[in-house]
């Protein structure tokens, strides 16, 4: 963000591109996806700079795609680099370079995912994200959606947009009112942040959605996930809104105010600082698993010492414990959780947790529509659950029972 903030703006203001840069590093990015958001601004910074540092952006395009998700956020980014190119053309600017990076990123995408790849081409292999069934918008439904998506939270998406939102429309009232020009990139930047909104809940509509959903291939990518750009989208904002109000009459003050609780709100809804502040500050029990206890090296060599065969030999499920406990330490798992894996497989799997699925509703059509999440549930934790199906559970000694 620190990058892409000194070079797309040319701004010399360390101070603020280095404080919107470390409150953006501290959102509560979902740790399944990689650095798919966080390394956002890394790779549109590669984007704009590949004419003059071609090498260095390459090498940013290579780690980017080894440690983001196509399915989640590269599909995306790919389609919104190509729009950007698409612009360009009709402005009659020039475009090749941009085209070649976009081309390298996605042989790097097709490289890294080639198992995807090849699941895909594979006249035999038909997967489990055929039978996705996404949850679509009536009118309410897709209002609520899209209000969620530019004022709040939204998916796996942590951004905390109030503040700066609430920032904008009092920064823009402030210029309409007093006749101050604030220049044409807050604008778009808010404008972007419309129409990815959008056109994400267009996508989820009733009515496209009865024609997307006819299609294996868009169906298993889900393509209303352009939402998943909206984070870095705001923080850029929060700099350019920053930025206008520190030019004005007391304007550093409120600054540094508005970013010191922007900080404090990212910071408290951040897992990782919370456990860090309650165990190392106030000298409390974290009330979290940590990495040794969820792993538990120890009691699985004991599981493994009591079953005395070869591990390959057999295969276990997990009951109440992550399966990525058991696959750690050299098991071989029948559950866990798998993107991409074969239709056959799932429907195997479900007769083995039909009957407790069927007490729930909930976590049934979960998997039946859905399935990424393939684990041994009981009707009791499901219940403990809320029935969130999605959950994959970890549940201490005689917890159920008490």
């Amino acid at each position: 963000m620190q990058l892409l903030l000194k070079i797309k703006y040319n701004n010399n203001n360390v101070f603020l591109i280095c404080a919107v840069s470390l409150i953006f590093s501290q959102l509560n990015f979902w740790p399944h996806a990689g650095i798919s958001i966080a390394g956002l601004p890394l790779i549109y910074y590669a984007y704009i700079n590949f004419k003059a540092r071609p090498i260095l952006s390459i090498l940013i395009v290579l780690f980017y795609a080894s440690y983001s998700n196509l399915v989640l956020v590269g599909v995306f980014l790919i389609i919104a680099l190509s729009l950007d190119v698409f612009i360009r053309i009709l402005r009659k600017e020039k475009f090749f370079a941009y085209f070649i990076f976009i081309l390298i990123l996605i042989i790097s995408y097709l490289i890294v995912e080639y198992r995807l790849v090849f699941s895909i081409i594979n006249p035999v292999f038909i997967s489990h994200r055929t039978d996705f069934v996404s949850p679509t918008f009536g009118f309410p439904e897709a209002l609520s959606a899209f209000i969620k998506m530019i004022f709040k939270e939204y998916g796996h998406n942590v951004k905390k947009p109030e503040l700066i939102v609430l920032t904008t429309i009092i920064l823009i009232s402030f210029a309409l009112f007093r006749k101050i020009k604030i220049g044409k990139e807050i604008p778009q930047i808010i404008n972007l942040i419309v129409f990815l909104s959008a056109i994400s809940v267009f996508i989820q509509s009733t009515f496209l959605y009865s024609f997307t959903s006819k299609v294996d291939f868009l169906r298993t990518i889900q393509l209303q996930r352009f939402y998943w750009l909206l984070p870095p989208l705001f923080y850029i904002l929060l700099f350019l809104v920053l930025e206008k109000i520190n030019n004005q009459h007391l304007g550093r003050i409120l600054v540094m105010l508005l970013l010191t609780v922007q900080f404090g709100y990212v910071v408290s809804a951040n897992t990782n600082w919370r456990q860090i502040i309650k165990t190392k500050i106030f000298n409390k029990e974290a009330g979290k698993l940590t990495y040794r206890q969820f792993y538990s090296e120890g009691l699985y060599k004991e599981i493994k010492s009591f079953i005395g065969k070869d591990q390959a030999s057999y295969r276990v499920a997990s009951l109440g414990l992550q399966p990525a406990a058991a696959l750690y330490s050299g098991f071989y798992t029948i559950d866990g959780y798998f993107p991409n894996y074969p239709i056959e497989y799932k429907r195997s799997f479900y007769k083995i947790i039909e009957k407790e699925l069927e007490k729930n509703k909930i976590a049934n059509d979960f998997f039946v529509y859905g399935g990424s999440v393939v684990i041994i549930l009981s009707d009791e934790e499901i219940n403990k659950l809320n029935g969130r199906g999605f959950v994959i559970p970890t549940f201490y000694k005689n917890e159920l029972t008490e």
